[in-house]
């Protein structure tokens, strides 16, 4: 209960009584009870007794009033003055052993975000009029949490034409090979969704590869959650296939990005399938396999890309977990580093060069700034293969430079931003962050 932010209230014999949205209220009160109730049938049913032990739950949502403590030890509790305790008790009474009842109240709140069973109006004691109940089975397959709560249809955008403009001109330059990036930042309920889901709509007929990842608060520790649920959407997995089944949806959609037998056995790892033997088996310590998984992904990745334009969307994704950020992370590979040595908190140009090389497992290219020309400082930057340059820079010194680490000119947007950062003057730290 406490992964969802329950508040258990009170033990009654066999049975407990617990809140959702107090003391803290959340958004999604209503979602995590079913969740909860959920995994709690799950986790009851693999303890190990003597007898098979069964659940059952009964969830109602309303307004209720709390006041002071009640009781003493054990039996202290809450007072809570409201029906709604008394329905989710009652519900919880008519319901099948492992089964979660939910009250119509819920129900509007949860959109589609459960496979549930309609279970008819029922006459509960102490509850004057028939209610309206459900059975939540197990959390649905739909995409997204916005579409989930949009089932019957979007309304019309309205205000954000200006937005979406921004957007198409990105993904313009994407069409002519330029990688975009767009952070869409704002406050819950301001449209970022719709906004999104309009851009997915005007994209619908242009050849496109799209992938969407979905990031849980509930999941912040749980490494690669966001790309293991693409891959299980992606793959068409539903609920009672077998494991062989899995592997051959798997197999499919792996077929696309033309991923080799070794990754996709890690694929399989990476979702819980265990290997019938049409894998080859992977001898590596668990630090070689997170390695392998992650550059598994990177080249999945840069395959789809070739083959057409790619969308990546990540919602929510400031709840991203650290191993996922670090996957994403990793298809961004920089061709080349420009840094000042003396950089705050204590670190300089060559520590930065080592730290990210390591993390790129590779030799990026690295240009050092720096006004020191101390044997010392030069000796670093020679001795991490940098190349330095004296400040202030002239444009022409720095293209130079440019040129000769790529093997190629550089970008004219590049030549343009070092301009308006006016390098000449040696102002391009302040100016450009640098």
């Amino acid at each position: 209960m406490s992964r969802f932010d329950g508040f258990v209230a009170k033990y009654m014999g066999d049975g407990v009584l617990v809140y959702f949205g107090y003391p803290e209220a959340h958004e999604d009160d209503p979602e995590r009870a079913v969740r909860a109730g959920l995994e709690l049938v799950v986790a009851v049913g693999n303890l190990k007794a003597q007898a098979a032990l069964q659940t059952r739950v009964g969830i109602a949502t309303g307004l209720v009033v709390i006041g002071d403590l009640i009781g003493s030890g054990a039996s202290q509790e809450q007072a809570v003055v409201g029906k709604t305790p008394n329905l989710a008790a009652r519900l919880q009474s008519v319901a099948e052993p492992d089964m979660v009842v939910i009250a119509e109240s819920t129900q509007r709140l949860i959109g589609n975000l459960f496979e549930l069973e309609d279970l008819g109006t029922k006459d509960l004691k102490g509850i004057d009029e028939p209610v309206r109940a459900w059975a939540a089975l197990r959390p649905s397959s739909v995409e997204s949490r916005f579409e989930a709560f949009h089932a019957s249809g979007l309304t019309d955008l309205v205000g954000r034409q200006e937005e979406l403009d921004a957007l198409l001109r990105r993904w313009s330059k994407v069409l002519n090979g330029e990688g975009q990036v767009v952070l869409l930042s704002g406050e819950a309920g301001i449209g970022k969704s719709r906004l999104t889901a309009a851009l997915v709509e005007r994209l619908a007929t242009e050849p496109h590869t799209r992938l969407r990842y979905f990031c849980s608060p509930r999941h912040t520790d749980s490494a690669l959650y966001p790309i293991i649920s693409q891959m299980e959407r992606a793959a068409g997995f539903a609920h009672g296939d077998t494991a062989r089944t899995k592997l051959d949806k798997l197999d499919a959609v792996l077929a696309q990005s033309f991923t080799p037998p070794q990754d996709r056995a890690l694929f399989a790892e990476l979702l819980s399938i265990p290997n019938d033997g049409r894998y080859p088996t992977l001898e590596m310590s668990p630090r070689q396999r997170r390695q392998r998984t992650l550059e598994a992904l990177t080249t999945q990745t840069v395959a789809l890309a070739e083959q057409t334009p790619l969308l990546m969307i990540f919602e929510d994704v400031h709840w991203i977990d650290p191993t996922s950020l670090e996957a994403v992370g990793r298809g961004m590979r920089p061709d080349l580093v420009l840094a000042d040595y003396n950089l705050p908190n204590g670190m300089n140009g060559v520590q930065v060069s080592q730290r990210l090389r390591q993390e790129l497992d590779g030799q990026t290219p690295f240009i050092i700034l720096t006004g020191d020309i101390s044997t010392e400082t030069l000796r670093d930057i020679a001795l991490h293969d940098c190349v330095y340059l004296n400040k202030p820079v002239k444009l022409t010194e720095l293209t130079g430079a440019i040129e000769k680490l790529l093997a190629k000119p550089p970008d004219p947007q590049l030549v343009r931003a070092l301009r308006a950062a006016d390098v000449d003057s040696g102002d391009a730290q302040r100016k450009t962050g640098i």
